[in-house]
């Protein structure tokens, strides 16, 4: 029972989660258990944020996942610098919120921000777009101009073509 005892705590330390590796090694006669075990880092490192989406149409719903956020730690999400909503990380550090996409055109940034105890403070951040950033619509429908100007165009070829061609026939006449 003596042996079971040690063999579980040596278990338990290998199991433990720690900083730092974990030894433990226990020798009766000729048989050595020993195990050396990593914990993951704590607090994640790196945080990121990805959107379902990079280019969502107004109105439409954006999901944002939140990753690398410390586990069970509170994730405040702001969209343009104001606060849309929170969601807890989950024991897999990932927090997801879904928001409206807004109506308004052009770049938008969403930020997802963690300030929580045990030195556990992450920021990510990402940019989406809403319409067509690199040209603006003014509200002109500039397509009966363009057709008209082509009809134009058309129409004076073909007068040009004729006349050259009453030309050549009278001068050749003459």
């Amino acid at each position: 029972m003596r042996r079971f005892l040690i063999l579980v705590a040596i278990l338990g330390a290998c199991i433990s989660a720690s900083t730092s590796p974990v030894s433990a090694a226990y020798a009766n006669r000729a048989r050595v258990c020993s195990c050396n075990v990593s914990s993951p880092v704590y607090p994640p490192t790196s945080a990121s944020l990805t959107l379902s989406t990079s280019r969502p149409e107004p109105g439409a719903p954006l999901v944002l996942t939140a990753q690398g956020f410390c586990p069970g730690g509170l994730v405040t999400f702001l969209l343009d610098g104001s606060i849309v909503g929170t969601a807890i990380a989950d024991s897999l550090s990932v927090a997801r919120f879904t928001i409206i996409a807004p109506a308004a055109a052009g770049d938008h940034v969403v930020v997802g921000l963690s300030t929580g105890g045990d030195d556990c403070t992450q920021r990510a951040e990402s940019r989406f777009v809403i319409g067509s950033p690199l040209i603006s619509e003014t509200g002109a429908d500039s397509r009966r101009l363009l057709i008209a100007a082509g009809v134009t165009v058309g129409v004076g070829g073909l007068l040009t073509a004729v006349a050259t061609i009453r030309r050549r026939r009278t001068s050749t006449t003459a």
